[in-house]
């Protein structure tokens, strides 16, 4: 009866460990989550202001990348 109990407070022990070691993990997600969210929002806040304001023309390559830029930036967002 002993040795049953040893190895079930072996695996508990082993078992929240690795607990502890994700909790961890996803910690560092989160903040990589929350930054990277950060970011892409500035960035579909401000880039539509530089074709709007007519800082650089949609016509123009730089304009067409910017609006490129919009398109995968908000799909980026979304998936953040």
């Amino acid at each position: 009866m002993s040795q049953a109990t040893i190895d079930v407070s072996l695996l508990v022990s082993g078992l929240e460990k690795r607990i502890d070691n994700d909790y961890h993990r996803m910690g560092r997600w989160r903040i990589f989550h929350r930054a990277a969210g950060f970011v892409l929002t500035l960035l579909i806040l401000t880039l539509p202001l530089v074709l709007a304001g007519g800082l650089a023309s949609s016509e123009t390559t730089q304009g067409k990348l910017i609006a490129l830029l919009i398109t995968l930036v908000g799909g980026l967002n979304a998936a953040f």
